[in-house]
C-alpha cells in the first residue's frame, strides 16, 4: 500500500548500493538504527568512487583526517566527508570560494574551461590547453601556482607567497623545491598554519588569469554551417 514507509524503501532499494528494507524493520528502533547507517556507509562509498575516478577531483583524493586516528597504529583514516579546517579557517568569502572551487574543479583556468564544447567550438585536448603566458604546459591547477615563468604577476604573487609561508609555517615550506610541485601543492592544503595565506594566493591568481583571455583557440572553433 502506498505510503510514507513504501516510498521510503523503493528509495532505500535506488541507491548505488541498494538496501532491502521490509515493512516491519520500521518497527524495530534497532533495524531502523542499523539502516541510518547502511545508508551513510552507501553514500560515503558512492561519493568516493567519484572522487576516486573523475578527472576534476584529483585534489580531492587520497586525503586523510586527523580526527580519525587510529591510536594502536598512529596512521591516519581516509575522510571521505568531513567539515574541512579551510571552511572555517578561511573567514573572508571570495577567498574560501576561490580554495573550494579550486579544489573541486570548478575554476577558469584553461584546462577546465577548454574542456567541454561549446555553441561555437568543439572540445579542446587537454594536451592542448595551454597557459597563454609561457605555452610551455596545461594551464591546471599545478601549473598557475607553481610551475608558470611567463607572467609577471604570477610570479611576484607566488614569491610573496611561498616567503610569507616561510615564516607561519617554516616546516611545509621546507618541503618546496624538494619534491614534486604537483605534490607540495597537496602538502600544503592541510597546513591550518597557512590555510588564509593560501586560499589569498589562489583568490588572486584566479583573479589574475580571470583579467586575461585564454590562448587563441580559433583553430577549435565551428564554421557557421556547423553550428546547424
Amino acid at each position: 500500500r502506498s505510503g510514507w514507509a513504501t516510498d521510503l524503501a523503493i528509495l532505500l532499494r535506488r541507491l548505488p548500493t541498494p538496501i532491502d528494507m521490509r515493512p516491519d524493520d520500521f518497527l524495530s528502533a534497532e533495524r531502523v538504527d542499523a539502516v541510518k547507517k547502511e545508508v551513510v556507509a552507501v553514500v560515503d562509498a558512492d561519493l568516493q568512487r567519484d572522487i576516486d575516478n573523475l578527472v576534476k577531483t584529483h585534489l580531492l583524493r587520497n586525503r586523510v583526517g586527523s580526527e580519525l586516528v587510529d591510536h594502536e597504529t598512529g596512521t591516519l583514516s581516509l575522510v571521505t566527508r568531513r567539515l574541512r579546517h579551510y571552511l572555517t579557517m578561511v573567514v573572508v568569502p571570495a577567498h574560501r570560494k576561490a580554495m573550494t572551487g579550486l579544489l573541486l574543479g570548478d575554476h577558469n583556468l584553461s584546462v577546465e574551461r577548454l574542456r567541454y564544447a561549446t555553441r561555437y567550438r568543439v572540445a579542446i585536448p587537454c594536451e592542448l590547453r595551454l597557459c597563454r603566458f609561457c605555452r610551455a604546459g596545461v594551464k591546471d591547477e599545478v601549473h598557475a601556482l607553481y610551475d608558470c615563468m611567463g607572467d609577471p604577476r604570477l610570479v611576484e604573487l607566488r614569491s610573496h607567497f611561498l616567503s610569507s609561508l616561510k615564516l607561519l609555517d617554516p616546516v611545509t615550506w621546507g618541503f618546496y623545491m624538494k619534491i614534486d610541485n604537483y605534490d607540495f601543492m597537496l602538502k600544503v592544503f592541510p597546513s591550518r598554519k597557512a590555510v588564509a595565506l593560501y586560499a589569498r594566493y589562489i583568490h588572486c591568481m584566479m583573479s589574475s588569469a580571470s583579467s586575461m583571455p585564454l590562448l587563441d583557440i580559433s583553430q577549435w572553433r565551428l564554421g557557421f554551417r556547423n553550428r546547424f
